[in-house]
């Protein structure tokens, strides 16, 4: 599918029924619970890590695991409430923010949030402990500004692509558990085409986002990732299950 046409309907649906604003709302509270998390982590850091011996370069690591951990709880159910309503939205149908804690709802859909965040948490997980090694060897390896510049920068995104090209291999796992379950047999074959697809594009608009300091992503950048990710889920399901029919 043609990225641009796919972020322009996105920015359509967000356009519609006070979606934007409501979107918006659903980010800032299902994010509420990790930045407190990052907070408290904050004040160990400064309290308790400075008193352990040779951790500097993985204090990082040990953060971001524990952060994690913590939200595989809470944060993470959080989210696939803040999926579901931007599927409702992608779908024309009226998003409530009461969606935002469908998991908590009863304890079949808390499991079933469970197993959703499980499989986002290990990669997450992966992605902390690889840029801890990364920071190590390049600690090791390059003395100097212009040695860590020259050689680290390449190692540390070479580290990256290693655990993000395997972990797009997931990039279906919330549709799939969320909207279509019986589809993984046909659609998972094309997770890791459509994951880059979706990560390239929106790769620019990400970057700019940080220039302004967030206020761009919260804004636009996220809520239009967010109902993107299911229109082209969705197209994507379409196109596989027309084939089938082909086929047949």
């Amino acid at each position: 599918m043609d990225f641009t046409r796919l972020r322009m309907e996105a920015g359509a649906v967000l356009s519609s029924n006070g979606n934007r604003l409501t979107l918006i709302l659903a980010c800032m509270i299902a994010a509420s619970p990790l930045m407190l998390y990052v907070s408290s982590l904050s004040l160990l850091r400064l309290g308790v890590l400075p008193l352990l011996p040779n951790v500097a370069a993985l204090d990082y690591a040990i953060e971001a695991i524990a952060i994690l951990l913590l939200s595989q709880f809470i944060t993470l159910p959080l989210w696939t409430g803040l999926l579901r309503v931007a599927s409702q939205m992608e779908q024309g149908q009226e998003a409530d923010l009461t969606l935002l804690f469908y998991a908590f709802s009863n304890q079949s859909n808390y499991k079933d949030a469970q197993r959703v965040s499980f499989s986002i948490l290990w990669r997450f997980s992966l992605l902390a402990l690889s840029e801890a090694l990364a920071v190590i060897l390049i600690q090791r390896l390059f003395a100097g500004t212009i040695g860590v510049i020259a050689w680290g920068v390449p190692l540390y995104l070479a580290v990256f692509m290693m655990w993000f090209l395997p972990a797009i291999r997931g990039f279906l796992i919330p549709y799939l558990a969320q909207e279509a379950p019986e589809a993984a047999p046909r659609m998972s074959p094309f997770s890791a085409s459509v994951g880059k697809q979706y990560w390239t594009g929106f790769f620019p608009w990400i970057v700019l986002s940080l220039l302004t300091f967030g206020v761009l992503f919260l804004a636009d950048t996220l809520p239009r990732m967010l109902v993107a990710y299911f229109r082209l889920c969705n197209k994507l399901n379409e196109f596989t299950t027309q084939s089938e029919e082909m086929i047949k």
